[in-house]
């Protein structure tokens, strides 16, 4: 499906939007089947079969967006000394001893030495980026 996460911001009326803003309005309604709006003066109102007027401001209904969740793991499972836990970009997760760097798609850290934290029953993949998994120890800086 095509990205139209930018007709979801429009705030002005049909008529000033460019003719390839306008279709594209349109096609997402009527091809992808995405729900419109329709600006009522306080709020926004869905219009479940809209017949687009000029002088009405229109957007698409705002996709709801899932939280971003953090990586996590029981660290009283995991031995001392392991003090972080990364994802790499094809989501394999490990356990470090010292801090780890991104090195192209991976992380790496100093001496090589690094874990499978899927071992653990505990490790849950968060939803955010993999550039984004890193984890510590509480008590850990």
């Amino acid at each position: 499906m095509p990205d139209y996460s930018d007709l979801e911001a429009l705030d002005v009326p049909f008529c000033e939007l460019p003719t390839k803003t306008r279709k594209r309005l349109v096609a997402a309604c009527y091809v992808d089947k995405r729900i419109v709006e329709i600006y009522g003066g306080r709020h926004w109102q869905k219009l479940p079969n809209p017949r687009f007027s000029l002088n009405a401001v229109y957007r698409l209904a705002p996709t709801p967006r899932p939280e971003l969740t953090p990586d996590s793991i029981d660290w009283s499972h995991v031995a001392q000394g392991f003090d972080y836990c990364a994802r790499d970009s094809d989501g394999t997760a490990y356990l470090s001893r010292s801090l780890p760097t991104i090195a192209s798609h991976v992380w790496c850290a100093d001496g090589g030495l690094m874990f499978p934290a899927d071992a653990f029953a505990s490790y849950r993949p968060g939803t955010v980026d993999w550039r984004d998994s890193l984890i510590t120890r509480p008590g850990r800086k």
